[in-house]
């Protein structure tokens, strides 16, 4: 170590150890320092050899963590099982692929409508008057009169109070079976309800 003179009590020139810089040294630079008997007993428990062993072994060797880990793995192979199910459902059963084309095609209607077939028009008063059969599974119903009517579609129907209202100048899209008719009657005044087959 790097040493300095300085004059002792007596005057005389000593050679004694320059202060060390700041920041760590070398072992050959250093200084030893002396710990407390307390400080040492703590370190000790600390950091003995057996209690490292011991936490260790815990943590590879525990006969619970490894059960523990065993199950984890058996779950998570199970999942694996299940996901492969599902995925080989999705893209590969017919019948999921039928259902999908049915709803594709269904979808593929849905605000479409088409009205070039011939509408017919069905004159109404206080007794109930029936269409022909119509060949259709929509139809678009359009009062044509000055009050509220009644409609009803079957395949004899008879239109009463207690059927579909529909006021006048309103225009009603209405699901029927092919080859059903339409009735309607008056509600406080005659006219004529407009038939209109949809595609």
């Amino acid at each position: 170590m790097a040493t300095m003179n300085v004059k002792d009590a007596g005057g005389s020139t000593v050679a004694v150890e320059k202060p060390n810089a700041n920041g760590r040294a070398s072992a050959a630079n250093s200084r030893p320092v002396a710990l407390s008997t307390e400080d040492k007993a703590a370190l000790d428990a600390v950091a003995s050899q057996t209690t490292l062993a011991a936490i260790l072994a815990k943590l590879i060797a525990a006969p619970a963590t490894e059960a523990n880990q065993a199950t984890i793995i058996g779950h998570v192979d199970g999942i694996e099982g299940a996901l492969a199910s599902i995925l080989a459902k999705l893209l590969a059963a017919p019948a999921t692929e039928a259902k999908q084309d049915s709803a594709i095609a269904a979808i593929a209607t849905i605000g479409t409508r088409a009205y070039g077939a011939a509408a017919t028009r069905l004159a109404y008063n206080g007794t109930s008057a029936q269409s022909a059969a119509i060949t259709a599974t929509e139809v678009l119903l359009h009062n044509c009169g000055t009050a509220r009517c009644y409609v009803k579609a079957a395949s004899s129907p008879t239109a009463t109070a207690n059927d579909i209202p529909i006021e006048a100048g309103e225009k009603f899209h209405l699901r029927i079976t092919s080859g059903h008719k339409i009735a309607a009657i008056q509600d406080s005044a005659g006219g004529n309800l407009n038939i209109i087959p949809v595609a």
